[in-house]
């Protein structure tokens, strides 16, 4: 996976790469958030996810984020060490995949690459998942039913109804803007 971090300050962004390193993720870095911009919009399909900070004196991290959420298609993670809960919201209502904590964790860097995996799925062109319960919808009937006898078959409920339900699989479920308008909302009124 291929990150782009930010970070104003200079030993945080040392951390954030050997972490991320450590990952065996390939990383380019920067402090500058001019810099990164214009490694973005030279090179848009070269990263698969960003890593910012939201405190900056060159560029607002809010601005910053909103920004390559409306030129770039990439999933955006703020880092702060700021946890006020309207920073956290005001980043999830712009758009960011996550908010973390700093100092930052190995963990925390090696789960990341479930950010863009959710973005591809999302998107049926970029996702093998889709396109191959796309491609299982549309066998003949006859198959599905063969295939469906057999699983049932091979389960080993008593009841009828587990067997079945067992089989059956769970639709999909897309997060669109709208649904996260609706979850942001919530968010703020509760």
């Amino acid at each position: 996976m291929r990150v782009l971090a930010i970070d104003a300050n200079s030993v945080c962004l040392r951390y954030l790469v050997a972490l991320l390193e450590t990952c065996r993720y390939k990383v380019r870095a920067t402090t500058k958030a001019e810099e990164a911009l214009r490694m973005l919009r030279e090179n848009k399909d070269e990263f698969d996810i960003v890593i910012t900070d939201v405190v900056r004196q060159d560029m607002d991290g809010f601005k910053l984020l909103q920004i390559i959420g409306i030129e770039m298609d990439i999933p955006v993670i703020m880092v702060s060490a700021n946890d006020d809960l309207a920073n956290i919201s005001k980043s999830v209502t712009n758009g960011a995949r996550d908010y973390l904590l700093k100092p930052l964790r190995l963990q925390e860097m090696r789960n990341i690459w479930q950010h863009v995996y959710r973005k591809k799925v999302s998107n049926p062109d970029q996702s093998c998942i889709t396109k191959e319960i796309t491609d299982r919808k549309s066998l003949p009937t006859k198959t599905v039913n063969v295939k469906l006898k057999r699983e049932e078959d091979e389960t080993t409920h008593t009841d009828q109804s587990q067997s079945l339900f067992s089989v059956r699989k769970k639709t999909r479920f897309t997060w669109t803007t709208d649904l996260h308008l609706k979850f942001v909302n919530t968010i703020q009124e509760l």
